[in-house]
């Protein structure tokens, strides 16, 4: 049981850092009722959320939000746009690849848009 949830939290995407193991995993984020950003919550650990989609899939945000309504959390923080971006450039899917330096290709990365927080 221990190895193949290991396996299921490895399994999958690392837009935020590819140099850890923890993962994007729909499956996780489905069963574990939106727990399954393991990779943006170690990237960004500050972020209360633990993902930049908001209460999108993630019904854990959605009772925090509403905790923060009536007083009883608060100093919710969270990660600007432009941080993670950079982070994404610097460590995870925006990252340029060493045959990819000094290409146009590499600066207009279509995946930029995938993992924006919604306005």
């Amino acid at each position: 049981m221990t190895k193949t949830l290991y396996f299921i939290t490895i399994a999958g995407m690392r837009p935020y850092d590819e140099s850890i193991n923890p993962s994007e995993n729909m499956f996780v984020t489905i069963g574990a009722i939106g727990e399954g950003f393991h990779n943006y919550h170690h990237t960004f650990p500050q972020d209360y959320a633990t993902s930049e989609f908001g209460i999108t899939l993630n019904p854990t945000t959605l009772f925090i939000n509403l905790m923060a309504k009536i007083g009883w959390a608060y100093d919710l923080k969270t990660i600007p746009k432009e941080v993670i971006l950079a982070r994404q450039r610097r460590t995870g899917c925006l990252k340029q690849k060493s045959a990819d330096i000094g290409s146009a290709s590499a600066a207009t990365n279509s995946k930029t848009e995938v993992f924006t927080r919604p306005e």
